[in-house]
């Protein structure tokens, strides 16, 4: 596979509810640059046996996902002292990378331009609880 088309499974407790989940985390190309969306399922759930690369609407069909390529994902809790962040918004592809720290789950978001990184917890569907944003320096 190309760094354009992957497909990337872990069992990890997503939302922080106790549970573990299946997590699949894909990647594929947008105008030449790659973008990731992750999709969740119990941890028992045989999915990935039957999706294939001509048909993924399996992992589609769930509303526990993240998939906004294309798309833009708004800050939505900037810091008050920050001029302009309340406009700051994540767009076009998308870099996704879930990470665990003391014992919670959360994930890293950011887009090409790489100006903001947003660090949050899943909740579910496609939403998020914003926890801090990063801020590239110079930018």
């Amino acid at each position: 596979m190309s760094r354009c088309s992957s497909l990337n499974q872990a069992i990890v407790d997503l939302n922080n509810d106790g549970q573990p989940d299946l997590v699949i985390k894909t990647t594929f190309c947008m105008k030449g640059s790659p973008s990731d969306s992750f999709c969740k399922f119990p941890a028992d759930n045989a999915l990935l046996e039957q999706a294939n690369w001509q048909d993924l609407s399996p992992l589609l069909a769930t509303p526990d996902k993240f998939e906004r390529t294309g798309g833009a994902y708004p800050l939505t809790q900037p810091p008050i002292e920050e001029i302009g962040v309340s406009l700051a918004t994540l767009t076009g592809v998308f870099t996704v990378d879930p990470f665990m720290l003391d014992g919670s789950v959360y994930v890293s978001l950011t887009d090409a331009r790489a100006e903001w990184t947003v660090i949050a917890k899943y909740l579910r569907g496609e939403q998020f609880e914003d926890q801090c944003y990063l801020r590239m320096a110079g930018r």
